[in-house]
């Protein structure tokens, strides 16, 4: 998997730089294209100026959250029971008693996150709704899966805590890495794509 990576990433820098020079040589030989190069004056100023910024996307945010869920609902030993439960033939009467519990608090933690959201979407005025009553887009569509997340994250807490997986707060914090340490090596893979896909933009002006 490391050596794939490498290879991945080393195409990725390859395709970067096929970009670059086909920018250049386009703005140069077809100036009725309107292509913007990426070896100009702006291209450069462009490049360092948002470097940052692209990274920055909605879409990072959410996979760091969903990833501090899916982590915190592992290492509570939830989302094995909901494994075991569903697929592998195990039975609500074989749990001990504090599983039972925890699954009680979780299935009336999540009908608690349905109602509330259902209220906050459903009614002609409800608040997440945008100022023309849609649902897509509005405040409720952008916090979708933030929320989520976080509903998951609660309910994985709650579980880990009274099926005695978390004893302390520092074992309910562990937890949030736990999801996040894979996605580390993924990281420059997205960090290169990102910028590809904004360079091709930037190149294009759409």
């Amino acid at each position: 998997m490391k050596n794939k990576l490498g290879i991945i990433a080393i195409f990725l820098l390859g395709l970067q730089g096929v970009l670059i020079l086909l920018s250049w040589i386009a703005s140069a030989a077809f100036p009725e294209w309107h292509v913007s190069s990426l070896l100009s004056e702006e291209g450069i100023r462009w490049f360092f100026r948002t470097f940052t910024g692209n990274l920055e996307t909605d879409i990072l945010m959410w996979i760091l959250l969903f990833l501090m869920a899916y982590g915190a609902l592992k290492r509570s030993g939830l989302l094995g029971l909901v494994r075991q439960l569903c697929f592998g033939g195990g039975k609500i009467s074989m749990l001990s008693y504090r599983q039972r519990m925890g699954l009680r608090t979780v299935f009336f933690e999540l009908f608690i996150f349905i109602v509330v959201s259902l209220l906050l979407t459903m009614f002609p005025q409800a608040i997440l709704l945008s100022v023309t009553g849609e649902l897509f887009p509005s405040s409720f569509s952008d916090s979708v899966l933030p929320s989520i997340s976080f509903a998951f994250i609660l309910i994985a807490f709650s579980y880990g805590f009274i099926a005695g997986a978390f004893r302390t707060l520092n074992d309910a914090y562990a937890a949030l890495s736990v999801g996040l340490l894979p996605f580390v090596r993924f990281f420059p893979i997205y960090l290169l794509i990102v910028e590809l896909i904004n360079s091709v933009i930037y190149i294009f002006q759409f």
